[in-house]
């Protein structure tokens, strides 16, 4: 478990692909539950969830104060994320915002939908593009949710047609197939690069968390995209 940061109040992890943010039946040891052992307290406790998959910022807090800060901070939406997908296919503009409703996960496998008509829950999501490789058909995203619904990421991409690589729930199979056995690539390419905390640091201002990219991320960017690290400064 790698540390990205942590003080007094809060612990931030770089929560890898392939582990459940808190326990879930037949699925292993969580994140949660091994920093908790690792550490011999369960005053530990998360603030927020990463989908199973996603990999990347993960910030737990270490007494009950911060605990309750932390959960207003992300309940009052004052918290900014962004995230690294890479997609399939190229958005026609550079930026924009995706607003689509959607409905309320309902645990396990089951699908969170985009829902019409005024239903639903709220959600928008700002994306821009990095970078694109136009003979593969992919594209690396910066995408910045205004919510934290479930899987809203991932459902808003496959929304505009651009859904995320190696999604094998919302995502292109015939494409992802391919990459698979290109890169390796075996889980959805979505990263929670940065977080920001608003005046948490120690002398009041802004705290910016960000997770180092992860290798199969890293790997596949490198096979398609010639310019990433330069695209994501």
């Amino acid at each position: 478990m790698e540390v990205i940061f942590e003080n007094n109040d809060i612990l931030v992890l770089n929560k890898e692909a392939g582990v459940e943010s808190v326990a879930s039946q037949n699925k292993g040891r969580s994140i949660t539950e091994l920093i908790q052992m690792a550490r011999e307290t369960k005053t530990i406790k998360p603030v927020h969830r990463l989908d199973r998959d996603t990999s990347g910022v993960m910030v737990f807090a270490k007494n009950d104060k911060s605990l309750k800060r932390l959960e207003d901070l992300f309940k009052e939406r004052k918290t900014t994320k962004e995230y690294l997908a890479i997609c399939v296919g190229v958005p026609r503009n550079p930026e924009g915002s995706i607003r689509r409703n959607l409905s309320k996960w309902m645990g396990g496998h089951k699908a969170v939908k985009v829902v019409k008509g005024g239903g639903g829950l709220s959600a928008e999501t700002d994306y821009k593009l990095l970078t694109a490789n136009k003979e593969f058909g992919l594209s690396l995203i910066e995408f910045t949710p205004h919510q934290g619904r479930t899987h809203q990421i991932r459902v808003h991409a496959e929304a505009f047609g651009r859904p995320v690589l190696c999604d094998h729930q919302y995502g292109n199979r015939e494409v992802n197939n391919k990459v698979k056995a290109i890169t390796g690539l075996n889980r959805h390419a979505l990263h929670a690069w940065t977080l920001v905390l608003p005046e948490f640091a120690e002398n009041g201002k802004d705290l910016t968390l960000v997770a180092p990219i992860p290798e199969d991320f890293s790997i596949t960017c490198d096979k398609f995209f010639t310019d990433w690290h330069e695209a994501i400064k």
